[in-house]
């Protein structure tokens, strides 16, 4: 998720702090992986931070179906972050829920499932950003 967030002008992954669960650990677990990734959106000319108002008309976008972008997805709700140059921000947050952690666990192919279900998620971000861009000016 880390390098889909990198690829995307429109996405600024904010840094996360390692994780530091050496009680839990067991030989391979998930307790080692990033399941929180969040990020703030960026303008598609200028490259100007998307303001909170802004971040969250394109939360609730994600949530529904249109005849251009049918997918509906849930990201964690904006959370302020601070500014960037001079505008107040906030950031969403990809994380993975106990369901998808499980069904990445229990099901054949579940953890690619999973990852393909994330990248389609930050595509409909991006789709978002880009379609309004004119509007975040």
């Amino acid at each position: 998720m880390a390098a889909r967030l990198a690829a995307d002008p429109c996405l600024e992954a904010l840094p996360v702090p390692a994780l530091n669960r050496l009680s839990l650990q067991t030989a391979a677990s998930w307790d080692r992986e990033q399941s929180i990734f969040p990020f703030i959106l960026r303008h598609p000319d200028s490259g100007r931070a998307l303001n909170r108002e802004q971040t969250l008309d394109i939360h609730l976008a994600l949530s529904v179906s249109t005849d251009d972008y049918s997918l509906r997805c849930q990201l964690g709700q904006p959370v302020p972050c601070g500014e960037r140059e001079g505008t107040p921000v906030s950031a969403l947050r990809l994380s993975l829920s106990a369901d998808q952690v499980n069904a990445a666990l229990s099901t054949p192919n579940g953890a690619a499932m999973i990852v393909d279900q994330s990248r389609q998620a930050l595509d409909k971000v991006g789709y978002l950003v880009r379609r309004n861009g004119d509007e975040c000016l």
